[in-house]
C-alpha cells in the first residue's frame, strides 16, 4: 500500500517538475523576445482570413471599385505587374508617369468602406490564425497588413485588437517594404508573390500562406517560387 502511494506521488512530482521546467523556459523566452521587440507580420486578405465573401458583398451592393488601384497588382494601361516589375520597382515608375488626378487614383472610397464593413462575411483560416496566436504566446508582437484603404475599418480593427498589436493598411508594396524594413520583423506570412518579394528585400523571412481555391484575389501566386517556407494546410 505504502509503495503504491509512493509511486503515485513520485509520478505526479515528476510531472510537476517537467511542467515547472517548461513554464520557466517559456517565461525566459517570452521575456527575452518581448524585451527585444521581435515582430511577425501577417497579411489579412487570403492570409489570416478568406475575404472573398466580403468583396462579393461589396459588389452586390454595387459599390464602385477603384478606377486605379494604388497597389502594384495593375499598372499602366491595364498591364499586370509581374515579378520583374516588383523586384525592380518598374511598376511604381510607370504608375508615377501617368498624369492622373488624385480623385481617380484614390477613387473607390465607398468601395473600401463597404468591403471593410463586411468583415463578418469573412472566414478565419484556422492554421494561420493559430500560428499567429502561437507567436503571440511566445512574446512576439503580431501586426496585420491589409492591402486596402482605411475607410470604414473601425469595427474590423476592433475585432482583431486582442491578437493584433497593430493593423496596417498598405496601399502599395513600397509602403509594405518600408514597414518591414524599419521594424524588427522576423517572419512575414503572406499568400502573394509581392509579399514574399518585399519580405526578402527587407531581409525578413517570408512564409507562404496558401490561397483558398475559391479565392478571387488576383495577386501573383506561385508557391515555392522563391524557395520560401510554406505553411501547411493554410489554404483551408
Amino acid at each position: 500500500m505504502f509503495s503504491a502511494i509512493g509511486a503515485f506521488f513520485s509520478k505526479w512530482f515528476t510531472r510537476l517538475r517537467v511542467f515547472a521546467t517548461l513554464a520557466g523556459s517559456w517565461g525566459v523566452l517570452f521575456s527575452v523576445i518581448t524585451l527585444i521587440g521581435f515582430k511577425v507580420g501577417f497579411e489579412y486578405d487570403d492570409g489570416l482570413v478568406f475575404s472573398t465573401p466580403a468583396f462579393k458583398s461589396a459588389q452586390n451592393y454595387k459599390a464602385a471599385p477603384p478606377v486605379i488601384s494604388p497597389s502594384p497588382r495593375t499598372f499602366g494601361a491595364g498591364k499586370r505587374a509581374d515579378t520583374d516589375d516588383i523586384l525592380t520597382g518598374g511598376y511604381s515608375e510607370e504608375f508615377k508617369k501617368r498624369d492622373l488626378p488624385a480623385e481617380d487614383v484614390f477613387a473607390g472610397a465607398d468601395y473600401w468602406n463597404t468591403v471593410n464593413r463586411a468583415y463578418k462575411y469573412e472566414h478565419i483560416k484556422p492554421i494561420p490564425w493559430l500560428t499567429a496566436w502561437l507567436f503571440k504566446a511566445l512574446g512576439f508582437k503580431v501586426e496585420i497588413f491589409c492591402g486596402r484603404t482605411r475607410q470604414g475599418s473601425d469595427s474590423l480593427e476592433n475585432s482583431w485588437k486582442t491578437l493584433a498589436d497593430y493593423f496596417h493598411f498598405t496601399t502599395d508594396e513600397n509602403q509594405k517594404y518600408e514597414l518591414l524594413e524599419r521594424s524588427r520583423f522576423v517572419f512575414y506570412f503572406t499568400p502573394s508573390d509581392e509579399g514574399v518579394i518585399q519580405a526578402i528585400k527587407a531581409e525578413v523571412t517570408p512564409v507562404r500562406i496558401r490561397k483558398n481555391k475559391k479565392s478571387s484575389n488576383s495577386c501573383l501566386y506561385n508557391p515555392g517560387k522563391f524557395k520560401e517556407y510554406i505553411l501547411p494546410l493554410s489554404e483551408f
